[in-house]
């Protein structure tokens, strides 16, 4: 979710009404999984533990998402039991959940090579220019925040 803070409880402390904030407030049950979805409402009630002031320069679009690109990135590093030190072949590294993820090695087109260089990664490989396949280099993790492509 993101908003404005139009109003708060008495022990509310970290905020002030008029204050641009954002986070991920699904609830979740003690598996871990959603127990409710959506956030289409006009008001919300949420702990202050639960958001982060907005920066200035992210649009409200773009603060509505990146929890939940975060959380993706994160879980999906987790699951593939990443290590630190290891190397990662990252398809989609222009996109959010791809920009978001932890880079070292990351796949994208001419146009976003400059992009992608200046997020941080190693090395950029230009796909219309080199297949995936034929990345000579070994990774310990291939990544693919697109979906389907590898």
């Amino acid at each position: 979710m993101a908003g404005v803070v139009v109003a708060k409880g008495g022990d509310a402390s970290k905020f002030e009404v008029s204050d641009e904030l954002y986070g991920n407030i699904q609830d979740f049950n003690s598996q871990g999984t959603v127990k409710r979805l959506g956030m289409l409402v006009e008001f919300v009630v949420v702990e202050e533990d639960l958001v982060a002031a907005k920066p200035e320069n992210v649009s409200f679009e773009e603060a509505v998402i990146l929890p939940r690109a975060v959380q993706t990135a994160v879980e999906g590093f987790k699951t593939a039991g990443f290590k630190e030190g290891q190397t990662v072949f990252i398809v989609g590294r222009a996109g959010c959940v791809g920009t978001l993820s932890v880079q070292l090695v990351a796949t994208t087109s001419t146009a976003k090579v400059e992009f992608v260089n200046s997020l941080g990664a190693n090395n950029v490989v230009d796909y219309k220019k080199i297949k995936y396949e034929e990345v000579e280099e070994k990774f310990d993790l291939r990544c693919d925040t697109i979906g389907n492509f590898l």
